[in-house]
């Protein structure tokens, strides 16, 4: 008869293999759940993202981000029931664009960015700028006091729009 000797047993090394590829396939059972929840995240994030960027785009114009005609149709009606409830008289500017000759249509496109960040700087806080179509733009702005002039806005809208732009070739 001889000794058994420590840990050494067909037992033992029988219970440590069956405790390795139990603890195995746990681990296993981990990583795939891991990676499933990761997954399912990675697609609510991307279905967020794509409602996100559907909404942005139902109201805004993708090249200037200046807010769209939907938006500018959803303003104006609030723009007129401010106005009638604190009795104050706006202006609303209109401003269509016009290229000499024929312009690539890159051509046009760095134009109206070029116009819409020029638009843009003149806004003050109140008022409201959109694009309206694709080389036209609509500017309202509260009326403070009766003395205040259109005049100075619209021609600070000319010269946003006429002024030399330079565009890429």
């Amino acid at each position: 008869c001889g000794a058994v000797d420590g840990l050494g047993g067909t037992w033992t090394t029988l219970a440590v293999a069956v405790f390795s590829l139990l603890l195995a396939g746990v681990i296993a059972g981990l990583v795939r759940a891991d990676a499933a929840k990761h997954a399912h995240l990675r697609e609510q994030r991307a279905r967020r993202e794509d409602a996100d960027r559907a909404r942005f785009l139902s109201l805004y114009d993708p090249q200037t981000k200046l807010p769209n005609r939907a938006s500018f149709q959803q303003e104006i009606v609030n723009f007129m029931s401010r106005a009638k409830r604190s009795g104050v008289n706006f202006d609303l500017y209109y401003c269509s664009v016009n290229f000499p000759g024929e312009p690539s249509d890159e051509i046009i496109d760095d134009a109206i960015d070029g116009i819409a960040k020029r638009l843009r700087a003149g806004c003050q806080p109140g008022d409201f700028l959109a694009r309206y179509a694709r080389q036209e733009f609509v500017f309202l702005r509260a009326r403070m006091h009766e003395h205040d002039a259109p005049e100075a806005v619209r021609q600070t809208l000319r010269v946003a729009c006429s002024a030399p732009i330079d565009v890429r070739s």
